[in-house]
């Protein structure tokens, strides 16, 4: 489950809000709210949240050290296209 949580450095950005799930923080736009993580791999952790605005389910993915190692990041978004989420 999501638990909302303080950011690490206590500067919050305005518009953002944090939680931590599977003990890694996450921040993401006010409008969605998480609801539960769904996986966890090589890439990082992905959460369901709903989008207040339209109300559509949508999947949120942290990716892992993504400023240390960019290649991982290219290759995790590349993979993105062939998700089925199943909604």
């Amino acid at each position: 489950m999501a638990t909302p949580v303080e950011p690490s450095n206590g500067i919050r950005t305005p518009g953002k809000q944090y939680y931590s799930m599977w003990q890694s923080l996450f921040e993401i736009d006010t409008k969605y709210v998480p609801i539960k993580p769904i996986g966890r791999g090589a890439y990082g952790i992905v959460c369901s949240s709903v989008n207040k605005e339209t109300t559509e389910k949508v999947a949120i993915k942290k990716i892992n050290d993504a400023l240390f190692r960019q290649s991982w990041f290219f290759d995790a978004v590349c993979l993105i296209p062939s998700f089925n989420f199943g909604y």
